[in-house]
């Protein structure tokens, strides 16, 4: 009987492809979702609210939510409320950097001012919903970037300055809550770090792997914290698109990353996106491939067709990323390769040279090595740049 043996990722599921949403290209969104629908408020200089409806994959626009034009601003949602603010506003009273924060109520699809915060305005900060309180903090003020921190008390809708972030000063990071705790990172750096509102600490966990990025999806699903797309320091440039739309897991017990499929197409920037019966969806942001369709990813466990080894060490396969070769280690005795686009499709079936295998005309991209001998199959993903 031939073994089957997988290493890193899973081609098995993949992303669904949705209608374009009537704002397409509009980026700085902020997404909610609530009794099985979706919300996406401003983003790109509006007031806006469009409401989304997955059974008929349809949106609908609701009253705006205040007088205010806003980009450049961040939410989080908890037991039902959305809170949403800062960024860039004109109108409503305010116009420049903001340091407003508002209520979304899904239940009634109604909207409330909270008390601003006694901070410096600012521009994409993070900011965390966490049970009664929300945490905000880092973004770039007038002077350049931030690094304080504030809790924010729901019911006595007051301000309180908490202990500074401990890295370096940063706007627009990524940041996803897990337990007890606050996960925030990235933002043109690639180091993270762990915030626990009870002892008020910071302590520095592993890094991200890949691209230094900004401007993405974050989110957190069944004790896992997620990052998903955004743009990246590379090329001479701080905000260039990456080769595919990148799709971290992080896991808080092991303190590690793994990459899961990208989502179509180049990656975005500053998209919207929510959580409806455990699928993430991926709206709108600033594309780069004229590619605007809402793409949607079911979490949990990835299913993979075939019999799951995940105890087997993987092949060191040079050099990784390839360009036009990939050198196999001596170990082995393989007889056939294929390799598969992260959705599975068969894309080459590379000539065998001694212990390299020669791949040609490939675009840049995420793949799936898959060698056979006589009793194993593996396998493996690999990048070609």
């Amino acid at each position: 009987m031939m073994t089957v043996l997988l290493s890193s990722v899973g081609f098995a599921q993949v992303w669904e492809e949705l209608s374009a949403p009537p704002f397409p290209g509009r980026h700085h969104g902020i997404g909610f979702s609530h009794e099985g629908f979706g919300y996406v408020i401003s983003g790109s200089d509006s007031r806006e609210v469009w409401k989304y409806t997955p059974g008929t994959d349809s949106w609908e626009q609701l009253a705006d939510y205040s007088s205010a034009f806003r980009g450049f601003g961040i939410g989080d949602m908890a037991d039902g409320i959305g809170y949403f603010g800062f960024g860039f506003v004109q109108g409503g009273g305010q116009s420049g950097y903001a340091d407003d924060l508002w209520a979304f109520d899904g239940a009634t699809e109604s909207f409330t001012q909270l008390a601003d915060c006694p901070c410096e305005p600012r521009l994409h900060p993070a900011l965390i919903a966490f049970e009664d309180k929300v945490y905000m903090g880092l973004g770039s003020g007038v002077g350049g970037n931030l690094g304080d921190w504030w809790e924010y008390d729901v019911t006595s809708n007051s301000w309180t300055e908490k202990a500074t972030f401990i890295g370096a000063n940063r706007h627009h990071p990524y940041q996803f809550k897990i337990g007890d705790y606050i996960y925030v990172g990235s933002g043109h750096q690639s180091d993270w770090y762990r915030y626990e509102p009870a002892a008020d600490s910071w302590t520095q966990v592993e890094s991200h792997p890949s691209y230094v990025r900004v401007a993405g999806i974050q989110f957190a699903y069944g004790g896992k914290g997620y990052t998903l797309s955004g743009v990246a320091d590379y090329n001479g440039d701080n905000h260039q698109p990456m080769p595919t739309g990148e799709f971290w897991e992080y896991d808080p017990l092991e303190d590690a990353w793994t990459e899961l499929p990208p989502h179509p197409g180049l990656s975005r920037w500053a998209s919207a996106s929510f959580i409806i019966d455990g699928w993430i969806y991926m709206v709108a942001g600033q594309v780069y491939d004229g590619e605007t369709s809402v793409y949607r990813y079911q979490l949990g466990d990835t299913p993979t067709g075939v019999e799951d080894n995940s105890a087997t060490e993987p092949l060191s396969l040079r050099p990784m990323p390839f360009v036009d070769h990939i050198e196999l280690p001596a170990r082995g005795s393989w007889i056939s390769a294929t390799i598969f686009d992260i959705r599975g499709s068969i894309v080459s079936v590379p000539v065998f040279e001694g212990k390299t295998l020669r791949v040609d005309a490939l675009p840049n991209g995420i793949y799936v090595l898959e060698l056979k001998d006589n009793e194993t199959i593996l396998r493996q993903r690999i990048v070609r740049e």
